[in-house]
């Protein structure tokens, strides 16, 4: 058994997002093996609801003080391993500490969970980086030049980080294979990779519910990163054929009124906009879940819906997305940002009960291959060989 400290900036709390419903889940599965687990956040969660925290929990001061703070952590709370889910959070370019050599405290192994995927987010840099500017000129010089200089800045910033994540830590923890191939790509030297895909927080029913007609998303509102503006263009193109099918959207984030205000301003009657609140009740309604993102480490909300039946419907815009759908055996992947395809995806899946009933079996079975006890014995097993080697 060991003693073990999670840090996540957000609080846990399982209405807030993905991040925070993994990570709450992360805590309970360690308990469950038997591990004395505390969680240190920096912030409450943004929807000011009550969280009971499975453990204890501690919140990190907002000012320049973080990093005695944590010091003093380690003194109360004296954990054998420190479970960073901000992928350099605690130690790093953007942590409150940029050496392992600047903590007091030596002992603990340090493992960093990589929830993003660099190496998609770099390859489609100038799609979600691109600017509408009316003036031609201006328009040539932001998104020729200036956008290949900042691509490649980008790129050399993200070495920076992939070599700082691995000298400072003691193991990396990536969702999937795909991922590993992206961080020797950055950072070729990597010696310290683990492959954990993050586990689930539902206890998925025995049988699929009964759906309706409903496309479902599940995520932050941002279209730089998530494309939400495109999934609601794709639904401006099915909408006025499919009358009896609606659109839900749910979550907050920076282009929440933004992302309203095209769906008003494209007439959409039947897409609903439901804010931050419980996926659940949704992932048993919906028949299927679309992801528009352009890059991603995992897509979480995808394995959670396929745990209901419900069909994911993705952009082929990142690695990790195969280790979920296989194109028409379980889901539908379209070439990455083709809006016009994606829309005749969704509408051969509306347009076919038939092909819907096979993919939301398929999509169920694919979902029990990412179970809990899984995910568990890979954590358990990483963790007694990191203790195995700090006693060595």
């Amino acid at each position: 058994m060991a003693t073990i400290l999670i840090y996540n900036i957000n609080e846990p709390y399982i209405h807030q997002g993905g991040m925070e419903r993994v990570t709450d889940s992360l805590i309970r599965m360690l308990q469950q093996l038997g591990h004395r687990v505390s969680v240190l956040c920096r912030y409450h969660n943004r929807m000011d609801a009550p969280y009971q925290c499975p453990c204890d929990i501690h919140y990190l001061p907002t000012d320049e003080s973080s990093s005695s703070y944590y010091e003093q952590l380690l003194d109360t709370v004296r954990p054998d391993i420190v479970i960073d889910q901000e992928e350099g959070g605690i130690i790093g370019a953007h942590g409150f500490f940029r050496s392992r050599n600047q903590l007091r405290h030596k002992e603990q192994c340090y493992i960093a969970v990589q929830h993003s995927s660099a190496g998609a987010a770099l390859r489609h840099y100038r799609h979600f980086k691109h600017k509408a500017i009316p003036n031609a000129v201006l328009s040539s010089l932001y998104n020729g030049p200036l956008l290949t200089l900042r691509q490649h800045l980008a790129r050399q910033r993200k070495r920076r980080d992939y070599t700082l994540l691995n000298r400072n830590y003691d193991s990396i923890v990536t969702l999937s294979p795909s991922a590993v191939t992206d961080f020797l790509e950055l950072c070729p030297h990597g010696d310290k990779l683990s492959v954990i895909a993050n586990c689930t927080h539902y206890t998925p029913p025995a049988t699929i519910p009964t759906k309706k007609k409903m496309v479902l998303y599940v995520g932050r509102m941002e279209n730089r990163s998530k494309g939400v503006d495109k999934l609601i263009r794709i639904w401006a193109r099915t909408e006025a054929d499919f009358p009896d099918w609606e659109l839900h959207l749910l979550g907050d984030g920076p282009d929440l009124e933004k992302n309203k205000a095209m769906a008003e301003e494209l007439g959409l009657e039947r897409c609903r906009f439901h804010g931050c609140c419980d996926p659940e009740p949704f992932y048993r309604e919906a028949a299927i879940i679309c992801l528009t993102s352009y890059y991603e480490g995992f897509g979480m909300v995808l394995l959670e819906g396929m745990q209901y039946g419900c069909i994911p419907v993705a952009f082929d815009s990142y690695p990790a997305v195969h280790d979920l759908i296989s194109h028409m055996r379980n889901g539908l992947l379209v070439p990455a940002f083709d809006e016009k395809a994606y829309a005749r995806s969704l509408a051969s899946l509306m347009n076919r009960e038939q092909l819907r009933r096979v993919l939301q079996q398929a999509a169920k079975q694919r979902a029990e291959q990412f179970s809990p006890e899984r995910t568990g014995q890979l954590w358990q097993q990483l963790i007694s060989q990191l203790l195995r080697h700090r006693t060595a």
